[in-house]
């Protein structure tokens, strides 16, 4: 691990410390007013899976095939409750508007670490007979970063 990493992991963790401060977010679309945002940090649970986009032209090469690349992304808290140690699970469908050629699957693996930052939206659907009613969060990914991992003294760094 390089000095200018740890320095930077240092800076990161001591930022945390201090009180939270506004923080500006760049996005390629024109925001409103009051418009969500989410950042992720949690641990990729399947591989990613391309599903093109239904109005294309079949026989189109993967360079010029446009769809959304979606995976499950877990995010974990661990706390205490009356003593116990209690794990709660946060579960979200992450989407990314892309070409097939990007090398998302190749990136994002199976229990890979990620950071992700992107809008949040909800979906809700219940089946023809109203007995069963499944909702779910989705995150609509501009940026994805993968975690590197580094065990150094028992303290997981992330970079």
């Amino acid at each position: 691990m390089s000095f200018s990493t740890l320095a930077s992991f240092r800076a990161l963790r001591l930022r945390s410390l201090r009180a939270p401060t506004p923080r500006t977010f760049t996005t390629t679309t024109p925001t409103s007013a009051y418009h969500n945002r989410i950042t992720l940090t949690g641990r990729i649970t399947r591989d990613p899976e391309f599903i093109p986009a239904p109005n294309q032209v079949e026989g189109l090469p993967a360079e010029e095939r446009r769809g959304v690349w979606k995976f499950p992304v877990v995010c974990v808290k661990h706390f205490k409750e009356d003593g116990q140690e209690v794990e709660q699970k946060t579960w979200f469908t992450v989407s990314y508007w892309s070409r097939e050629s990007t090398p998302i699957a190749d990136l994002l693996k199976n229990e890979t670490d990620v950071l992700v930052e992107g809008d949040l939206a909800q979906w809700k659907t219940d089946d023809r007979t109203g007995l069963e009613i499944r909702a779910g969060l989705v995150t609509l990914v501009e940026d994805t970063t993968v975690l590197l991992q580094e065990q150094t003294m028992g303290v997981t760094l992330f970079y």
